[in-house]
């Protein structure tokens, strides 16, 4: 069973930015700048295509290119594609056009124009090289291909999860959520085990739908009811999100700090402990500018 992988904070990162960062231009002339030059290189050269989507706000997209794009592996793969960078900074309507709004994301085409994957937020740099082996391979499915294995197989619950998750990095949310609530609605007694991951995945739509009490209901009934899952850490991390939409930042900063009491060493309280620091930083520089002293 695979869902949205964990770096689906990313893209609550996209809504809760607090901070400012500069992302480093560090592509060479290889890489080219529209989609047109994109889509027209790889079918006179047969090769896929990788857009690569990035926003100068967002540390993500410049963590990214230091870990992943810069990796020797990566790099040697990346020889056989096609590649595109688009700075949302400067050309906001392709993003938009595409159903991109959080950073970094990449996209995999076949020479055909195609879409094949979506890779959102960061990922280690020997899984995105695997990612760029296989689609070179052609060992993955489309989009559309993966729509179609819908139609011949409507019962399959770890098929709706894929496609539900697929939809969700389009930002698709209506869409995303009718695969979710199916899964809801044929497993009531979570016979598949996916309940759980239905369960945070609608959360997290909730959370993209600027409804933020509706996505900690959905978080505290994982909670609840599937305490020893890996999804209830998850969840915890993500109701910290949500008291930080509503601008309750007690409330974040406490509940960060129960994530990394509760599940020291693991990747929640990593990045519990990175919005910790974002947060204080970004209150130490607003005391500063007011010139409050913090009493």
């Amino acid at each position: 069973m695979q869902y949205i992988n964990t770096k689906i904070a990313i893209v609550l990162t996209v809504i809760l930015a607090f901070s400012v960062g500069c992302a480093k231009e560090s592509f060479s002339g290889k890489w080219l700048k529209t989609m047109e030059e994109g889509k027209d290189a790889a079918t006179e050269q047969d090769r896929p295509l990788l857009v690569y989507y990035s926003a100068d706000w967002n540390e993500l997209s410049e963590e990214f290119e230091d870990t992943v794009l810069a990796d020797p592996d990566v790099r040697t793969e990346l020889d056989g594609f096609v590649i595109v960078h688009i700075d949302s900074d400067v050309d906001a309507d392709t993003p938009a056009s595409y159903g991109v709004s959080a950073y970094p994301t990449c996209i995999f085409y076949r020479s055909d124009g195609e879409e094949i994957k979506r890779v959102t937020g960061l990922v280690a740099a020997d899984e995105f090289a695997e990612t760029l082996k296989l689609v070179k391979s052609g060992d993955l499915e489309t989009f559309r291909e993966l729509l179609s294995r819908e139609e011949d197989a409507p019962g399959d619950m770890d098929l709706a999860m894929e496609i539900g998750n697929a939809y969700l990095e389009r930002t698709n949310i209506p869409e995303a959520r009718k695969r979710y609530d199916k899964i809801l609605r044929n497993d009531p007694d979570n016979e598949t085990g996916l309940v759980q991951s239905a369960l945070l995945q609608l959360g997290i739509c909730d959370l993209l739908s600027n409804d933020p009490n509706g996505a900690m209901d959905r978080f505290e009934q994982i909670r609840a009811d599937h305490p020893d899952t890996d999804e209830a850490r998850k969840a915890l991390l993500y109701i910290g999100d949500c008291y930080r939409v509503m601008d309750d930042l007690d409330g974040a900063l406490e509940t960060y700090e129960q994530v990394v009491a509760e599940y020291p060493g693991t990747e929640e309280a990593e990045m519990a402990e990175d919005n910790i620091g974002q947060m204080t930083a970004f209150e130490d520089t607003v005391d500063s500018l007011f010139g409050r002293s913090g009493e």
